[in-house]
């Protein structure tokens, strides 16, 4: 069983929700991830 937080869960405790969402725009945090197509290794 996990006893630690996940360092994200850290991370969210440490920087205010404006900073975080300023991040999220700054680097497109909202788009979808990108994901390869089979036909990439082919």
């Amino acid at each position: 069983m996990l006893n630690d937080r996940y360092v994200f869960s850290q991370l969210m405790d440490f920087l205010p929700k404006h900073e975080f969402h300023r991040c999220v725009a700054r680097y497109q945090g909202n788009q979808r991830n990108w994901i390869p197509q089979q036909s990439t290794y082919v």
